[in-house]
């Protein structure tokens, strides 16, 4: 009897805690994803990022466990964003933790350009490229250096898409 109710006393209700719960870093910054678990005992940690589960040895994408209640994000790069969970478990119940991690200002880039051409006049031209950043870059058009104005059988256009959870601006001139 003695032992069952010393079993019974030291089980405690798990409680996850996955700090910070939302955060806006930069690329390059580094952050640090704190499980606090509270309750026993707790006999297993596992790590999700979207859901998808993070093994001990992804050091090759930037992520390093300090702890196993501790992930540390090293050099942060777009393919960090997302949801991460902690998830605890015991012979008993299983509770879990997130965190959203968004990327704040992106470098533009361009995902798309076209190849130089050398045309005779007279037949129409169309070039498009398309650029990716947070915010949505601007692209302005020029030749030989001075900006091609729009107007006289010259258009520009342009349109949002999303690729892969990022917004791309595809220009076409």
């Amino acid at each position: 009897m003695y032992c069952l109710l010393y079993f019974i006393l030291n089980l405690a209700s798990l409680n996850a805690k996955l700090v910070p719960s939302h955060e806006v870093v930069e690329v390059g910054s580094s952050i640090l994803l704190n499980c606090s678990i509270t309750g026993s005992p707790v006999d297993l940690i596992v790590w999700k990022k979207d859901n998808k589960p993070i093994s001990i040895d992804s050091s090759e994408h930037g992520m390093r466990f300090l702890a196993k209640d501790l992930l540390h994000l090293e050099s942060i790069r777009k393919s960090h964003r997302g949801m991460y969970q902690c998830f605890a478990y015991n012979d008993y119940e299983s509770v879990q933790a997130s965190s959203q991690l968004i990327i704040g200002d992106d470098p533009p880039e361009f995902k798309e350009t076209f190849k130089s051409q050398l045309l005779k006049p007279g037949p129409a031209l169309s070039l498009k490229c398309v650029a990716a950043g947070n915010p949505l870059p601007q692209i302005t058009w020029t030749l030989d250096g001075f900006l091609i104005p729009e107007g006289l059988g010259v258009c520009f256009g342009d349109f949002v898409t999303k690729v892969s959870d990022q917004f791309w601006l595809v220009y076409v001139f």
